[in-house]
């Protein structure tokens, strides 16, 4: 049997073993919630103090445990990170059953429009990874509504990025018009925009109807697209 490390306090460091997993369960739910809330706080801020260089290796913790803590601020940010981490792996359940929690989060406290950004889009591309586009394309119309409060000519690559997105759940379900549509406003977003992020997703784009030529036989447009998909990744280089 595996041992079960409690540690109490205000018992002069006394550490107790138990055999089962199901005692210490049973410890952890005789404990009232208010007690659960501040232990799960400290030990976060104790995990976030101890390995303050190394937090990427913590973040599943960290976001657990603010999580069940009343530092709900934290709990968004580690949930954020810790989808990203696993999408990252390609722990796509793993991912989902973060980016959820952070979503839940979202509107409950102050959160950035990055920290925005990176739950729905984080999870929009893992749905489109795993065949879940109409859901993807509700995260990522989310994740436009939330830019559009910004409308600053500083997010229109980003907000081409969202429309491209868009774009690629309805290639993948062969709704080539529509998806058509949704890249040309990708471009014409990207083009009021300017510098590299603009110019390397202007690339992006031009790319995209290329593959939907290509998969109607329209060889002559798809080459067209393409090679000017491949030119504007070379200004973007240099």
């Amino acid at each position: 049997a595996q041992d079960f490390i409690v540690r109490l306090p205000d018992t002069g460091g006394a550490v107790y073993h138990f055999r089962h997993v199901i005692t210490s369960d049973t410890i952890y739910g005789s404990i009232l919630r208010q007690q659960r809330s501040e232990i799960h706080g400290q030990v976060a801020q104790a995990i976030e103090s101890f390995f303050y260089n190394r937090l990427e290796e913590q973040v599943e913790a960290l976001a657990t445990h603010y999580a069940r803590s009343s530092f709900q601020d934290r709990a968004l940010y580690y949930l954020a990170r810790a989808g990203n981490k696993a999408a990252r792996a390609f722990a796509n359940a793993e991912a989902l059953a973060y980016y959820e929690q952070a979503l839940d989060l979202l509107g409950r406290v102050g959160s950035t429009i990055q920290q925005q950004l990176d739950v729905l889009v984080g999870m929009g591309d893992v749905l489109v990874f795993v065949g879940e586009y109409e859901l993807a394309r509700k995260r990522y119309q989310q994740a436009m509504i939330a830019l559009q409060r910004r409308a600053g000519l500083a997010d229109a690559h980003r907000m081409g990025s969202l429309e491209r997105r868009i774009a690629g759940t309805c290639t993948k379900q062969g709704d080539y018009d529509q998806a058509l549509i949704y890249l040309a406003a990708a471009l014409r977003q990207v083009q009021a925009g300017s510098g590299p992020a603009a110019r390397e997703e202007m690339a992006r784009i031009c790319e995209d109807p290329g593959w939907v030529y290509l998969r109607r036989g329209l060889l002559d447009q798809a080459r067209s697209w393409l090679q000017r998909g491949l030119e504007l990744v070379d200004e973007a280089r240099n």
